[in-house]
């Protein structure tokens, strides 16, 4: 009889004008309900990927729900579809297979990779081939000789992500790719990022490389930033930290900033920075800590507000480089020479200090070259000679401050070095060789030279 009452209350109410409203709050009640029943309900077996080898060949938010391991040899999960993302939820990939590659995507747009874990000697832990606006973060690998490779990508960011052992990054024939907030973590015959096949717009930013035979190998690469990285080369590392370019492929429009490259061994020769072949390089606020500073014919290279220090053979080597400026720079601590030109051409040092090493500048240009500048810089606490031009090119240096070495400035070796308002005083063996009288205005040679104070 309750039941029956309760009903008819409720028609009653519809069916005086509130059908609407009661239907909308019932709709409204089970619309939350469904909500709740929702999401206790189990992910969509289809997204989640839980059995490999695994192709995903529709677009979708994909899951990994537990440690995946994988003995195969191919890839473990391939990814054929556009708009695909898949969340490892920090779970394990374990691949025990050499050839065996963790993530494949080819041929694909929109894809998204994140929190995963990969181990194992594999030949990679993600490969993305023709991949375009990619996104991969947090992952970490180890012992993968690519831990991530990017082939012919285009629009590719690598951020928060870790690499160790063996693992590495690889960069080949790809556009506009960002790798942020990375740590690399490497082994003495491995590198830590690769950049090759003619690469375009790469960015490296705010990462850290330790351990590597060499961390960042730029092969071919038109347009480039190294900005506010660290890197410190392995103990038995005899390579270079960064090398610009090949015997054969050049790296042009190359930014390093407010970076730091360091040597933690000490190898004789051992180059933080080796510019080997290209074009149009800014070195801007970098220290280099133990490791030479080594231009081999590269061109147009400015370094602003460098420091390069530590016991190595040279700080700055130019060797057959052309149209290189060092401005406001510190270079100090070489064993033989902390700035050395050789058959370099048109060079400028301006507004430098080059102090505590065996020799300051050595200039030696008697295979070709010349046209090269010392000027406005001090040079000082050599336990040789401060400036030394040791050939017969046309050389200028003019209004720099010499002492504390034991010889201050000596040109005997060049007639045609111009010598113009130096300051060379307090050497402890002799201020200033051959500079008076032979080289000042009408002199016995063809140099121009005039103004120059020599203490003794």
């Amino acid at each position: 009889m309750k039941k029956l009452l309760f009903l008819l209350s409720i028609t009653a109410s519809l069916a005086a004008d509130g059908f609407n409203d009661t239907c909308n709050q019932v709709n409204g009640q089970f619309s939350a309900i469904s909500g709740v029943v929702s999401s206790s309900l189990p992910l969509d077996p289809l997204l989640i990927v839980n059995q490999l080898p695994c192709t995903i060949d529709q677009p979708g938010n994909y899951t990994v729900l537990r440690n995946l391991r994988y003995s195969g040899d191919g890839a473990a999960i391939t990814v054929t579809s556009n708009n695909v993302s898949i969340n490892f939820l920090n779970h394990t990939l374990t691949l025990n297979n050499a050839q065996a590659v963790g993530v494949y995507a080819q041929n694909v747009s929109e894809f998204i990779l994140e929190n995963q874990i990969v181990q194992g000697a594999s030949l990679a832990a993600v490969h993305l081939k023709n991949v375009s606006k990619a996104a991969i973060n947090n992952i970490y690998t180890a012992n993968n000789p690519h831990g991530a490779f990017f082939e012919n990508c285009d629009d590719v960011q690598l951020t928060s992500s870790q690499f160790s052992g063996d693992s590495g990054v690889s960069i080949s024939s790809s556009a506009h790719v960002l790798i942020d907030t990375c740590t690399f973590n490497g082994t003495d015959n491995a590198i830590g990022l690769s950049v090759d096949g003619s690469s375009t717009d790469v960015i490296v930013s705010n990462s850290n490389f330790s351990n590597y035979l060499s961390t960042i190998f730029v092969g071919e690469v038109n347009g480039m930033v190294i900005d506010h990285c660290q890197a410190t080369a392995s103990s038995e590392s005899n390579q270079n930290l960064i090398q610009l370019g090949t015997a054969t492929t050049a790296a042009t429009d190359i930014i390093i900033r407010n970076s730091s490259f360091m040597n933690s061994g000490s190898v004789d020769g051992f180059d933080g920075i080796l510019a080997l072949n290209g074009s149009g390089c800014l070195l801007e606020k970098v220290i280099v800590d133990n490791g030479s500073i080594h231009i081999n014919g590269y061109e147009d290279l400015v370094a602003n507000s460098c420091t390069v220090k530590g016991n190595t053979l040279h700080g700055i080597f130019i060797e057959k480089g052309s149209k290189i400026v060092f401005n406001e720079s510190q270079i100090s601590g070489a064993t033989l020479h902390n700035i050395h030109m050789l058959d370099a051409t048109s060079c400028l040092v301006k507004n430098c200090m080059i102090f505590d090493g065996t020799s300051g500048i050595y200039i030696d240009n008697s295979n070709g070259g010349g046209a090269n500048s010392i000027r406005n810089s001090f040079i000082f606490n050599h336990v040789n000679t401060g400036i030394t031009v040791a050939d017969m090119a046309k050389n200028n240096i003019s209004g720099n401050y010499i002492w504390g070495n034991d010889v201050g400035l000596d040109i005997a070796s060049s007639y045609y070095t111009e010598t113009f308002f130096n300051t060379s005083c307090n050497n402890k063996s002799q201020d200033c060789s051959n500079v008076y009288p032979s080289q000042q205005p009408g002199g016995t040679t063809s140099a121009v030279a005039g103004s120059n104070l020599c203490c003794s």
